[in-house]
Order: structure tokens, then sequence, then C-alpha cells
């Protein structure tokens, strides 16, 4: 929660410098009871108009949702008129991360079905205030097989998967009933400091409770 709290710090620092630099902002509001369908709309309609950065852009193409932190608007042409816009997104990592790559692709993917055209290039900036660029063409085949796995392991006929604790739990929305689920089951990750190599070899001595 404290990296969730530092992270949102960092995106709005980097929010108040456009606005101290005078640029036109469109914020899309969230949360207060607007629809994801309702931040899409808005999104849309932020984007046909040509202002310079979109806030809190939301794209929504099922089955798949994206948030960008920001959109700028770029003077290359596409269906929106004689610009376009490419994707920005802060990270309080000093250093790009191949998955942060994938979710800028994500995004520029989405976008490109709105303005009829794949950005040239995605950005990050990064904890330590730098811009990070990223030719899209060098990353898209890789994300978009990637995408392609990870679509037919979700809509393929799967035995339930039980939840596993990581270093994201903390950031999961979904950790407070994984947490249950993993009470109810006297889950061996209750051993203090166990790590995931410990469980596997203790499972393959068929043991799998906290109790065995």
């Amino acid at each position: 929660l404290l990296i969730q709290a530092k992270g949102h710090e960092h995106e709005n620092r980097y929010l108040a410098r456009l606005k101290i630099s005078g640029r036109e902002i469109v914020e899309i509001p969230a949360g207060q009871g607007i629809s994801i369908d309702e931040q899409a709309r808005l999104t849309r309609e932020a984007l046909a108009s040509g202002i310079e950065v979109i806030y809190q852009a939301t794209f929504l193409e099922e089955p798949w949702m994206g948030m960008a932190d920001f959109l700028f608007r770029v003077d290359t042409p596409s269906d929106l008129g004689e610009f376009s816009y490419e994707v920005y997104d802060t990270k309080l990592s000093k250093k790009p991360k191949p998955s942060f790559i994938l979710q800028l692709c994500l995004y520029s993917e989405l976008l490109a079905s709105i303005q009829g055209r794949l950005p040239d290039s995605c950005y990050l900036i990064l904890g330590d205030d730098t811009e990070s660029a990223h030719r899209l063409s060098s990353v898209i085949h890789y994300y978009r097989h990637t995408k392609r796995r990870l679509e037919s392991f979700l809509t393929a006929v799967v035995k339930c998967t039980t939840p596993e604790p990581c270093a994201a739990c903390e950031l999961c929305h979904w950790r407070d009933r994984c947490r249950s689920q993993w009470e109810a089951a006297d889950h061996l990750s209750a051993v203090a400091n166990i790590t995931r190599q410990q469980l596997e070899k203790l499972r393959s001595e068929k043991i799998d409770t906290l109790a065995s």
C-alpha cells in the first residue's frame, strides 16, 4: 500500500508539472459512481476534440480494459484528423521493466482501435523523472504473441485454480479474498518466511497444510 501511495504521488507530481507548464489537459473522472463505459465515452470525446493532453484515459474493448495515465497529442495524421496520440505512463521504478512495456502495448493497441493507427512510440515517466521512449514496432509482435497465449489460457477449460502468495499481493484488489481462502485451507504460506521453492518441496512430500 505504501508503494501504491508513492506511485500516486509520482503521478500527481507529473500532472502538476504539466499544469504549471500551461498544457491543455482534459481529466477523465474516475470513481464517484462513474461507470467504466462512461469513462471510455468521455475518453473518445476527448480524443476527437484534439486536446493536447488526456489524463486517465480509459479504453474498453471486450474483453480488454485499460486506463493510461496520460495521452499526448502528436502531429501525426490519423482517423481523428491531422493529429494522433501516444501513451505515457508513470512508474516508480528507475528502470523500464518488460511488464511495463507490455502494459503500454495494450494501451497503445486499444488507442489504435479509436484513432485508426498504432502510435509510433510509447513512453515511461520513471521514478527519477526521466523519460524512457520505446518504439512499438520493436515490441508489438512479442506483445501480440503473449496476448494470444493469455487469451487462449483464459478461454480454455481448466480445472479450478487456487491463488498463491506473491510479491504483488499487497497491491492486489483480491488480497482479502485470497487471505480468507488461505486461512480456510490452512495454507502453508502461514509458515513464517517460507519460500516458493520450500512450498514445492513440502507439497512433493504430500505436506500441503500448516497442520500437516
